[in-house]
């Protein structure tokens, strides 16, 4: 721009504000002097177009404005008053003295980002990005994150015993399993303060228990309880002398010889002579004549008779006055208890033998082992169709027996007369069974001729 030019005095002092570069303005007449017009004053006085002062229009140059004097300048003109851009002290782009350019140093690096960036979730993975900040990425493998906590794998819930962390469920408590799979102690509970609690072991009675619970049969001795022992797969309480035996526990004379059950003192001598030892008759309800009247077995209907020991011993054999019907061979499985009928208090069962009825005659009964009895002891003899075992139902309820009474009423002072169809009765008027008992005074072994 041209700042002498000769342009209207408003426009020029506009011009003059905004040109960049212009340091003086004046206008001047043709002959060079300045305009009174032109003239500025500085606040004293001394100028102006109306002013008294000694300058006029005709003044001269002496005179200046705000814009003509050096000192008085605009942002754009003097060159003390600097703009960003022009300052020796710098900006944000400026060397020397910095002024937004960050120099803290970085949150973490690879080599401390297990101190520095753990932030105590073990839920949660820590680890240094590129820009040096630490990242927790959440990781719920093999832990549980549950109201907001974390925990490890079976960890136990800190306010119950009784749910732990399972990592297959990993947002809720999952309930504690008790079962340790054994029956035989019962079945497990658990309590919230304690956790798992022991259950009330099974009473399986005179047997033992298994993985499947309480046996109810044996093989061998081991899986009997409370003093018994196995025998015929049975668990039986320590059998009298001249019953089998595996070993001296087995019998209540707690001697057992060759199988077994033998007293102490000479019979338990190995060379003695058995010779002597006779089987005699002890007690009889018998009849010569006529048998006529009869209590008749079938399905779940038993005939028993009761007996008093006379002599003290071991019993051997009884025999009862039976007849099949319908059938050539009819099996009658014949039973001994003690007491005066089997559903008495002192009833225990003691040994059976099951034997084939053809004809109608006294059928012997021999023990595999004899029976030790005492002197006014009372027994009962039970018979009764043995349940049915390999052929047809119907078939085996066919079976028929009978027991034959002695025709006098109270024939035998000893015992008496039983039956059962539902519950244990004695006929009227009381007709005793035709029966008969032997006993010796000892047992002489069979196998090896030994006295027992």
């Amino acid at each position: 721009m041209n700042c002498s030019s000769n342009f209207p005095k408003v426009i020029l002092v506009s011009v003059a504000l905004l040109a960049l570069g212009c340091s003086e303005f004046k206008e001047s007449n043709p002959d060079g002097s300045s305009t009174g017009e032109d003239a500025i004053s500085d606040g004293n006085g001394t100028t102006g177009d109306d002013d008294s002062g000694t300058t006029g229009d005709d003044d001269s140059g002496t005179t200046t404005s705000d814009e003509d004097v050096g000192t008085t300048t605009s942002d754009e003109d003097v060159g003390t008053t600097t703009s960003d851009e022009d300052a020796g002290t710098t900006g944000d782009e400026d060397a020397g003295t910095t002024g937004d350019e960050d120099t803290t140093a970085p949150e973490c690096t690879p080599e401390n980002v297990v101190t520095n960036c753990d932030d105590g979730n073990n839920c949660t993975n820590d680890t240094c990005n590129q820009a040096g900040e630490c990242t927790h990425i959440e990781d719920l493998l093999g832990k549980c994150k549950i109201d907001n906590i974390c925990y490890g794998n079976n960890q136990i819930n800190p306010e119950s015993q009784c749910k732990y962390c399972d990592a297959s469920s990993p947002l809720m408590w999952s309930p504690v399993e008790c079962n340790d799979n054994d029956p035989c102690n019962g079945e497990e509970t658990c309590e919230t303060a304690t956790g798992c609690a022991a259950g009330t072991p099974l009473d399986c009675g005179i047997y033992t228990c298994d993985s499947n619970g309480c046996l109810t049969s044996c093989s061998n001795d081991s899986e009997c309880s409370n003093d018994t022992v196995c025998m015929n797969n049975e668990c039986a309480g320590p059998q009298s002398n001249g019953s089998e035996c595996s070993g001296n526990g087995d019998c209540l004379s707690e001697h057992c010889k060759n199988n077994v059950c033998c007293a102490s003192g000479e019979c338990c001598q190995e060379d003695i002579d058995c010779s002597g030892y006779s089987l005699s008759i002890d007690q009889a309800n018998d009849y010569l004549g006529t048998k006529s009247g009869y209590h008749e077995m079938s399905g779940m209907k038993l005939v028993a008779q009761s007996f008093t020991v006379g002599e003290s011993g071991y019993l051997n054999k009884v025999a009862i006055y039976l007849a099949g019907i319908k059938f050539s061979s009819t099996p009658v499985k014949v039973m001994l208890y003690t007491g005066e009928f089997p559903g008495a208090a002192d009833s225990v069962f003691v040994t059976s033998k099951q034997i084939s009825v053809k004809s109608t005659k006294y059928h012997d009964v021999v023990w595999s082992a004899p029976v030790e009895v005492l002197q006014g002891q009372e027994y009962t003899i039970v018979a009764k169709i043995p349940e049915c075992v390999g052929g047809k139902l119907e078939f085996c309820l066919d079976y028929k027996a009978r027991w034959y009474n002695h025709p006098t009423t109270n024939s035998y002072s000893g015992g008496g007369a039983y039956f059962k169809d539902s519950t244990w009765k004695s006929p009227f008027p009381q007709t005793d069974r035709l029966f008969k008992t032997w006993v010796q005074s000892k047992f002489c072994g069979s196998a090896d001729f030994k006295c027992y």
